[in-house]
């Protein structure tokens, strides 16, 4: 279960030009394995900067906001209800135009790439996915080849085993031929994740995918993130509200309030007591679990009377 080969994701390596002009000379695809890939330069996969956008003429959702995503990032988005994550998920992938700024994708211009061409790197877990027809578990998964297919081809042997490989990694091939009708909230998720993966992206982008899910269906999810960016080198971006989850499984965050980044960063840095209480407005401290992880405890007015 969960099985990754050794250079699954092959890492696209540079040189910087001499004369200071960027990144150039290509060098090829390598099978690196992924515990010496951290010694070499780590290309940006995805770029923004100074980016505002919003919905048709309204008010910008966000504003002036800048990061990056690198191979093998696994950063959490985490911010109140409204304050602009999935309209940041959305410019991210290409499906909602800047108003000002720039957006890139692998070192070129977004505007450059063919829609068929970045939906094979990036791949995109919505918020809320409704099936409202009898697919299958194998053919819902199948439908991530679509950026594959040629016209008037069905799914070919390397298709199939792009499906087969995803539907491994999110553990849920003993489902293949059950009906999505069927399954649990937790399954149902996996099997989007799945979905993406058969895409074979180097980025994933998540819009809060544990959404309604209970705390094992949490983590299982979670767990499934974690061995994709671990083991099998996904680049992963996940807007969620579960704040506990972003320090338990990612290595950096992104924090936002009324459409702008407030702090960004390796989590041990980033996260503080001063800044999460000020962006969700209710007094929240940060400790350290039995397993090192930081954990975050909201102070209610009962535990503060009980102390």
């Amino acid at each position: 279960m969960h099985s990754c080969k050794s250079g699954d994701l092959p890492t696209i390596l540079y040189l910087r030009d001499p004369r200071g002009m960027g990144l150039s000379s290509f060098l090829g695809w390598i099978n690196v394995p992924i515990s010496l890939r951290s010694v070499f330069f780590m290309q940006r996969l995805i770029n923004l900067s100074e980016a505002t956008a919003g919905y048709g003429t309204g008010e910008a959702i966000f504003t002036d906001v800048s990061l990056g995503i690198c191979e093998r990032d696994f950063i959490g988005l985490i911010g109140p209800n409204g304050c602009g994550k999935s309209t940041l998920i959305r410019s991210l992938a290409g499906a909602l135009p800047l108003r000002n700024g720039t957006l890139s994708w692998f070192d070129s211009p977004a505007f450059t790439w063919k829609r068929r061409l970045i939906a094979r790197r990036i791949a995109v877990v919505p918020q809320q996915v409704h099936n409202s027809f009898d697919f299958t578990v194998h053919q819902v998964v199948s439908m991530g080849r679509n950026p594959y297919l040629l016209s008037y081809r069905g799914l070919q042997p390397e298709d199939l085993r792009a499906v087969d490989e995803a539907m491994e990694r999110t553990d849920v091939n003993a489902l293949a031929d059950r009906s999505v009708l069927e399954l649990s909230g937790g399954e149902r998720q996996r099997v989007v994740i799945a979905r993406a993966l058969a895409q074979q992206p180097s980025v994933l982008l998540l819009d809060e995918p544990t959404s309604y899910l209970d705390i094992n269906h949490q983590i299982e999810v979670f767990d499934v993130l974690y061995h994709l960016n671990q083991d099998c080198g996904l680049a992963i971006f996940c807007a969620t509200h579960e704040l506990n989850m972003v320090t338990s499984y990612c290595r950096d965050v992104v924090v936002m309030k009324n459409g702008r980044i407030c702090t960004k960063g390796k989590m041990e840095e980033a996260m503080s007591d001063s800044v999460l209480s000020k962006v969700f407005g209710i007094d929240l401290k940060i400790d350290t679990d039995i397993a090192g992880s930081l954990r975050v405890v909201p102070m209610s007015l009962r535990t503060k009377t009980s102390n």
